[in-house]
Formats: C-alpha cells, structure tokens, sequence
C-alpha cells in the first residue's frame, strides 16, 4: 500500500507540473523508455526509504527484508543500465549506415549528467559544513583531494568528507552507478570499431584513454557489466522486425508482467544469473515494443521520465535532509510503520515538484548548451 499511494503521490505531482517539463512528442520507442525511467527512478526512492525506515530502528543500512522491496531497488538501477545499452548500443548499429556524430554524442553525455550531479556535491557539501558546524577537521589539502575524488563522479572512490562517518549515506549511496555509465560510454568507440562502424581515429584514442583510465582505478563486478550487454542484446533484437510484431502484442505485455512477478517472488535479490535472465526478458519485450497496455505511453509516466535523473540523485538528499536535519533521527525512530509511510507519502509531491525545478533550471538549459556549443564553433571535431 505505501509502494501504490507513493506511485499516486508521484503521478499526480508530476501531472500538476507537467506544463514546466512537457516537451516535445518523442517516437513510440523513446516514449516507452521515457516512461519506464521514470518509474525505475521513483522506485529507487521507494528502496531507499525502506531502508531508511530499518536504518532508524537498528541502526543497519542493509536490503530490505522484502523480496519487492529489494528489486525496486536493485531490479531498477539494472533496468537503468539496461537502458544505456540499449539507446547507445542502439546509435552504435545505427553508425554502421550512416556517421555517427562523436563530438555531439560526447559534449551532450557531459552536459546531461555532469551539471546536475555538481549542483549534488554543492548540495553534499553545504551539509558537511552544517554537519561539521563550520570546523575543518582535516587538512585543507585532504579534505580538496577527497573532494576530487567526488568530482570524479566517484571512479576515484566515493571517501567521507571532513571525518564525517558514512558520507555516501546523504546521497543513499546512488553515485555508485556513475563509474558504470562512464565506462560504458568510454567504450562505445571500440564497440564501433568491432563493428565496422564509422568512427574516427580521435574518438577511437580518446575512447581507449578514458576506458584504461578508468579500469585503472575502478574495479567493475561481471553482474553489473551483463546488465548492459541485456540492453545491447535488446537494440538488436528491436532491429528485428519478428521481434518488433511480438512485443506489440498483448500476450507480450502479459510475458513481461510474468517475468516480473517470478523475478520477485522467486528471487531475493537480483545478482545472479537466473534473476537477471527474467529481468532481462522483460526489458527486451519492451526495448521491442511493449509498452504494458499504455502504461509507459502514459503522460504521466512520461513526465515523470522527464524527471527521472534528479529524482535519482536528489533523493537520498531529500531523505537525509528530513531525518537528520527536520525532524531528527532520535524522533523518526519513535514513528509506527503507519505514521513514517504517511510522512514519506507526504514527501513524494515535494520530492516531485523540486525535481521539475531541478529540471527546468539545471538540466534543460545544459541539455540546449550541446545545440549552442556546436553550432558556435566552439567544440573541436574529433
């Protein structure tokens, strides 16, 4: 029940904001995919609340006792990276017809995620200096290192800042899926290489500098790299029209609620091979064409695509900030299961409309900046 009256909360706020982040109509494919991000995104903040709830009571930030409540949260960052594989394994096909742009496929990867995750850390570090009640409790020089390493989008690791235990917990630890995403992007060059597909000799050296770099220093786990090769196992099977006429039937969506429904309530959680293969399945039904009878299509769901990136990265803030900072966490301890779901309910329009802010201040403008910056000149060709 808190899971469905969050779901409501969230629609129906993103519905009352929509004229701020309606935009143009997107093809049936990206509206689905839209739609589906949206969700994963609210999901992960369904997660991260029930483990905030345990976390008051016990002191022990773990998974969830619940099989569901589990795979919102780990199902979800798999499907995000099942979507990366599928839209840019996607524009990797695509380039073996026609060039693919390196320079605007590269600017408009930072502009889309690098600005609103540094408007994070600004966040992030506005409350260490609260926390720490303005003392610097570590040399300077360390303390600008570390925050580095954050800059980094933690492939340099995610350490705690100014000695405050636990730092990660202000953003519910969400950065963690970052390095993944750059190594996937770092390795789209090679990947059109393999294929035959055009790619330029800067794009390819510059492709191969960031991935060795990265490797380097960040260890990635085989689970999480499968999820990807699931979303480019997906962008294959859409470019086959087979495929494409079996997922839009309706038997296709009833396969994709089955294969979610045994995900669920076979597995406890998501990180072995036999979940991932069902979580898999689902994905490229909808990757084909399945939409779940309309639901992605949805406005609402779109909408809330729209906005899906900063309720990712602005959640656990959001959730750090009630606990630690209005109510207190010796006080939300002492809330019945009832009363926390009333109050996270509660929170959920509130998380939405300062999402859509976040969206029409910070993410929109960056995302017009990739338009501007080529078009002045101002980007050198790879």
């Amino acid at each position: 029940m808190p899971l469905l009256a969050m779901v409501a909360a969230a629609l129906l706020a993103v519905s009352a904001c929509g004229r701020w982040i309606d935009g143009p109509a997107r093809s049936d494919r990206l509206a689905r995919i839209d739609g589906l991000r949206g969700y994963l995104a609210l999901f992960v903040f369904v997660h991260h609340a029930c483990i905030w709830h345990a976390y008051l009571q016990h002191g022990r930030w773990e998974v969830p006792q619940s099989n569901l409540y589990t795979h919102l949260g780990q199902s979800s960052v798999a499907l995000f990276f099942m979507i990366t594989g599928f839209l840019f394994f996607g524009r990797v096909l695509a380039g073996r017809q026609a060039p693919i742009d390196w320079p605007r496929l590269a600017l408009s990867r930072v502009l889309r995620l690098a600005p609103l995750y540094f408007s994070v850390l600004v966040l992030l570090g506005i409350a260490i200096w609260l926390l720490s009640e303005g003392e610097l409790k570590v040399p300077a020089g360390q303390l600008a290192l570390d925050a580095l390493r954050w800059a980094s989008f933690t492939i340099f690791g995610a350490p705690d800042l100014n000695q405050f235990g636990n730092t990660w917990r202000i953003t519910a630890g969400v950065t963690w899926s970052l390095p993944y995403e750059w190594l996937f992007y770092a390795s789209l060059p090679l990947q059109a290489l393999l294929l035959r597909a055009r790619v330029s000799l800067g794009a390819l050296l510059l492709g191969a500098g960031a991935l060795a770099l990265i490797l380097s220093v960040f260890q990635p786990r085989p689970i999480h790299l499968a999820t990807f090769a699931f979303g480019m196992l997906a962008a294959w099977l859409a470019r086959w029209r087979h495929w494409q006429d079996f997922a839009a039937r309706p038997l296709a969506g009833v396969l994709v609620v089955v294969a979610l429904l045994l995900l669920v309530l076979g597995f406890p959680g998501l990180y072995r091979l036999p979940p991932l293969m069902s979580l898999g399945l689902a994905f490229c039904l909808i990757a084909g064409g399945c939409d779940l009878f309309g639901l992605l299509r949805w406005r609402p769901s779109v909408l809330l695509g729209e906005i899906s990136y900063s309720v990712y990265l602005l959640h656990g803030i959001v959730l750090f900030t009630l606990f630690h900072g209005i109510v207190g966490v010796d006080a939300a301890a002492r809330w019945s299961p009832l009363v926390y779901s009333t109050v996270v309910v509660a929170l959920t329009p509130l998380l939405v409309a300062l999402c859509t802010l976040s969206v029409v201040a910070i993410e929109r403008p960056a995302i017009r900046a990739t338009d501007l910056l080529l078009r002045d000149g101002n980007v050198p060709l790879v």
